[in-house]
């Protein structure tokens, strides 16, 4: 159950990165997204996050996703990085978004 990750998620070991940031969303239905912010290098200056998204939704869910420059408006959206996609990503027609699925 997403309880459990939750509870996991909190807990910090210098494999996974520090927990800097975590949400949960409800999503309908009692169902939950769980998000979760990781520092990968605290000890550097890199600014290198890993964010992990974790649902217990029965069916199939895409990602929309993408890059909000700093500084930028919010309608300023720009197309990620491809090296930036994990697997299952797709460009979107828009040109500046893509869709990820879980």
């Amino acid at each position: 159950p997403l309880s459990e990750l939750i509870e996991a998620a909190t807990l910090d070991s210098s494999s996974e990165g520090n927990v800097t940031w975590m949400r949960v969303y409800p999503m309908g239905n009692s169902c939950n997204l769980l998000a979760v912010v990781r520092d990968e290098n605290e000890n550097d200056e890199s600014g290198s996050y890993v964010l992990t998204l974790t649902t217990d939704l029965p069916n199939k869910v895409e990602l929309h996703w993408g890059i909000l420059k700093q500084g930028k408006r919010r309608s300023k959206w720009t197309l990620p990085e491809s090296s930036l996609w994990p697997s299952k990503t797709k460009e979107c027609e828009d040109g500046i978004s893509v869709d990820t699925a879980f």
